[in-house]
């Protein structure tokens, strides 16, 4: 029978052997990128966290601030009395514009939404303005025409292609049924 004889040469095979061996198991092996992983979304956790406590803090800051001015609001706040005729003016008057005593709200306002092209938001502008009347509109020049429209944000032409001057003239008048056949629409306020 054959003995197998250990040698220094074999001892060093078997030693290298083992070290490549250990070395591309941890190579192949998954274990540090889970730890990494697993850092990274540690990480990312602790900052959401954060973030969140630091809009909650801000969240009752402001909800406390908030209640502070509403309770001091309804606490101490004065009575205002209304603006007097007098008070009221045009946020932005035009030329044309005939003075708010002759068109004041207490006199009774036109429904200037009933012209077609003035939706209600367009009649709150056109009040906020100092227009107030059909008639008022029905006077327009076109200098006072062109600054309207550009309060209103509408293009040049908006007014004479819609025909508001007409219309107006044509409400003004009372001619409702008139306005309905020109116009299409009715706006009869029952």
């Amino acid at each position: 029978m054959a003995v197998m004889i250990i040698t220094t040469n074999l001892w060093a095979m078997l030693g290298i052997t083992l070290v490549v061996g250990i070395a591309f198991g941890l190579f192949i092996s998954n274990a540090g990128k889970h730890k990494r992983r697993w850092r990274a979304e540690r990480r990312a956790r602790e900052a959401a966290e954060q973030e969140r406590d630091t809009l909650t803090r801000e969240r009752d800051k402001a909800i406390a601030d908030r209640d502070t001015r509403i309770a001091a609001l309804e606490g101490v706040a004065p009575e205002r009395p209304a603006p007097s005729a007098a008070t009221r003016r045009p946020i932005m008057p035009l030329t044309g514009a005939p003075p708010l005593a002759d068109a004041r709200p207490e006199d009774g306002r036109d429904r200037l939404s009933a012209i077609i092209g003035v939706d209600p938001q367009d009649e709150i502008r056109l009040n906020e303005a100092g227009y107030y009347r059909y008639d008022q509109i029905a006077r327009l020049d076109r200098r006072d025409e062109r600054a309207l429209e550009d309060r209103l944000g509408y293009p040049a032409g908006t007014i004479a292609n819609g025909k508001w001057r007409d219309q107006a003239r044509m409400l003004a008048k009372g001619d409702t049924d008139g306005h309905l056949a020109a116009y299409g629409v009715s706006h009869r306020v029952v």
